[in-house]
């Protein structure tokens, strides 16, 4: 497991030169590209969990940080189903 997350935080210093968590919104939107199925998933979760937009925010990272332990290059309805279900 060690090794699996020094490789995630390699591959986000690689990618953006610092982790996940301080990302700026606009770096987030630019590293967590949403399709308009992950948009609409997100829409719905924002409602039923009754999500704030820095709670929506925190689950992109999330979604954004479990892709990097993945070795993916972008989250993906996976990861997003994951760090959603960490809500609640």
């Amino acid at each position: 497991m060690r090794e699996r997350v020094l490789a995630a935080r390699n591959r986000q210093r690689a990618r953006q030169g610092h982790c996940n968590a301080a990302l700026s919104d606009e770096a987030l939107a630019h590293y967590c590209p949403l399709d308009d199925g992950n948009r609409e998933l997100l829409a719905q979760a924002t409602e039923r969990l009754g999500l704030s937009p820095r709670a929506l925010k925190r689950c992109l990272r999330v979604a954004l940080t479990l892709a990097d332990l993945a070795g993916v290059p972008a989250p993906g309805r996976a990861q997003l189903v994951e760090a959603l279900s960490y809500r609640h």
